[in-house]
């Protein structure tokens, strides 16, 4: 032992952080993983020992060192400098990016220390040194710069901050780490077919997040069927054999290693520049967890007296709504007292932007933000304002909070909260190997993208809210609510959103859901007097080609309303526009006051039947590209339809629009 120790004057060094990373690892990846990991350096370090692996000893030593020290800083970082110093600023994030960034050099210098001791062949160097680079990058691209990416672009969906993301993303680097290890024991010929092989990996997965994720849509869940683009995909699929076969020659053929280690150096130089201007622009916010949520405790809970009751399938279009009419009409027996609205159309195409206008009015016009008119409304009549959903809060500057019964603020900032790590690694693994997968891998697996479970605050004592098709109509089970006998009740399904393989299926599924609720509304005697809208925020999404459907503009939309009846379902061709939601939902709930008309607009009832009209809507499927389309027309849905397949816009900048303009 004492011959071992004499090799090099760091391993009494290394071997005290190599004991010490089992301590620290215990705080985030549990007893069992801590003491495997221990365990598993105890055997290697004896292997090292007994059979004199003099080749490979500082390099095993240096990896783990470097993974105590990585573990130690992270858990200091996170645990210490966060709860510490949770409202981040500018200086926050630079301090952030010198104690992160850094470490991400710490395998390839240590490794390369390593070789420089006991390597005496430049080309056994290069295999080594390739290991420790390409391993790093690897690292790198896949479990930090990718996440961030995705985090950073989209931290208004996300509840916990960007630090609880990358603690999280701790547990799988450590297992690479480990991997690297085991594989820099193998024989020189074994690690060389790695190397190439994880070369292979690093140059697609850019190629592939650069340039062939073009059709696989918005963080919304749209799923990617890649035999919808046979085109596309096999161009993806060529470029990958071309990529590998590059690499593969270049090894084995022409024996050009160097050149070969170089390109993931060049690719890393890439995205770690990327991934710092990313930080660097980063909103503030990005970096600390949302300090609101809604309770879900009263979601299945209704007024005894009056009610308004908005349930909204995600995504459900109006061509899903004609489609099951005239291919399963008995479902809609259950739907005889409402009236069926055909002729829809949505200001915007996106969640945020239109359930901020369909609830509160907001067109991020100035002066036409009336979202506290309309909840003051309800809450003048005591109505229990229940939302059951938190997007919608995402695109409105001030958020009329003031109003919502189950919306819970979080104000002390060091209360305990506990995450759900193990379902944030889980998801965020999917989507990054989605993103980075060829179209021809891409899973189709459903993915969780409501990520509101993964936090809970000490003081929360109510339940998520569910947003599952299947799950909404099965957890059903409406009792009386406690504290009013009014409500306003919002419900937010996943809808069409749900990754099904057939869009019909899954408005199906929400209609069923929707009837399994109002059947017990029906039970406790509150159908008659309350007032039911059955609708979306927008139709289905056109961001995926090959969708049969040619805009996201005309969502489904139902309406009861109090104590009316009719022996059939019927069906109206008025011509009607989101802008007309929140003047149409006071009408029918009794509320209406003088001067409501300039407030809010017209209702439906003051929609002429057949009568043309002029209306706009707001397509952001290039928002990749920066482009906001704006499509202005007059007429139908088949007249909207037509300005979209002829591509008659306006480009504009940004989503604003005085909608007191179109009447």
């Amino acid at each position: 032992m004492f011959n071992l120790l004499k090799k090099s004057p760091l391993t009494i060094c290394e071997i005290i952080f190599s004991l010490v990373l089992g301590i620290f690892l215990s705080f985030f990846t549990g007893p069992v993983l801590a003491l495997s990991s221990s365990l598993l350096f105890l055997l290697l370090f004896i292997l090292i020992y007994k059979k004199q692996i003099s080749r490979t000893t500082d390099f095993v030593k240096a990896d783990f060192l470097n993974s105590a020290i990585v573990s130690f800083l992270a858990d200091l970082t996170v645990n210490y400098f966060i709860k510490s110093i949770y409202v981040q600023n500018n200086f926050f994030i630079i301090l952030s990016i010198l104690l992160f960034f850094p470490l991400l050099f710490i395998p390839f210098l240590l490794s390369y220390r390593s070789i420089r001791l006991k390597s005496d062949v430049k080309k056994d160097k290069l295999i080594y040194l390739w290991l420790a680079s390409g391993g790093f990058i690897f690292i790198f691209v896949f479990f930090i710069e990718l996440p961030s990416e995705l985090y950073i672009n989209n931290y208004k969906e996300f509840p916990f901050s960007y630090f609880d993301l990358l603690y999280c993303q701790l547990f799988y680097i450590f297992i690479f780490i480990v991997l690297l290890v085991i594989i820099s024991l193998l024989p020189k010929k074994a690690i060389k077919i790695f190397n190439v092989f994880l070369t292979i990996i690093i140059v697609n997965m850019y190629i592939q997040i650069m340039f062939f994720n073009k059709y696989i849509g918005e963080f919304v869940g749209a799923k990617f069927k890649w035999t919808q683009h046979p085109v596309y995909s096999t161009v993806g699929g060529l470029v990958l054999i071309l990529i590998s076969s590059a690499v593969i020659l270049s090894v084995y053929r022409f024996k050009k290693e160097k050149y070969v280690f170089w390109i993931p150096v060049i690719i890393f130089a890439l995205l770690s520049t990327s991934y710092i201007y990313t930080l660097i622009k980063a909103d503030s916010d990005s970096f600390a967890r949302r300090q609101y949520y809604f309770d879900g405790t009263e979601q299945f809970t209704i007024g005894k007296d009056k009610n308004v009751v908005i349930l909204l399938a995600d995504a459900v279009d109006n061509c899903l709504i004609k489609e099951l009419i005239e291919s399963d009409p008995e479902l809609f027996d259950e739907f005889n007292d409402f009236t069926i609205y055909t002729d829809t159309c949505s200001v915007y195409d996106m969640t945020p932007f239109s359930t901020a206008q369909m609830f509160f009015g907001y067109t991020q016009k100035n002066g036409t933000d009336r979202s506290k008119p309309f909840l003051k409304r309800f809450a003048d009549n005591d109505y229990r304002i229940l939302l059951f959903n938190y997007v919608i809060f995402q695109e409105i500057p001030e958020t009329p909070d003031e109003y919502i019964s189950n919306y819970v603020i979080v104000n002390d900032n060091s209360e305990k909260v506990t995450i759900d790590y193990k379902f944030i690694r889980r998801n965020i693994l999917k989507i990054t190997l989605f993103q980075t997968l060829p179209c021809f891998f891409k899973s189709n697996e459903k993915i969780n993208f409501n990520f509101d479970r993964s936090v809970f605050y000490g003081q929360r004592n109510g339940k998520s809210i569910t947003e599952d098709n299947l799950l909404f109509g099965q957890n059903s089970h409406l009792e009386y609510n406690p504290y009013s006998d009014n409500c306003f009740i919002y419900q937010h399904i996943i809808g069409a959103h749900d990754q099904s393989d057939d869009y019909t299926i899954a408005a199906r599924d929400s209609l069923n859901a929707f009837n399994t609720y109002i059947n017990q509304m029906k039970e406790l005697n509150v159908y008659d007097n309350s007032l039911i809208i059955i609708t979306a925020d927008h139709g289905l999404h056109d961001d995926v080609e090959g969708i049969p459907y040619p805009s996201a503009s005309t969502p489904m939309l139902l309406i009861k309303k109090p104590n009316e009846h009719h022996e059939s379902y019927i069906v109206s061709d008025k011509s009607v526009y989101f802008k007309d939601f929140q003047a149409t939902v006071i009408k029918y709930s009794g509320l209406s006051q003088d001067g409501d008309t300039e407030i809010f607009g017209k209702s439906i009832d003051e929609i002429e039947e057949g009568k043309p009209r002029t209306r706009v809507w707001f397509d952001t499927r290039f928002n990749s590209d920066k482009e906001i389309r704006k499509y202005t027309y007059t007429g139908k849905t088949e007249e909207l339809e037509r300005v979209v397949k002829e591509g008659i816009y306006t480009k504009v900048n940004s989503y604003e629009i005085d909608l007191s303009e179109y009447e």
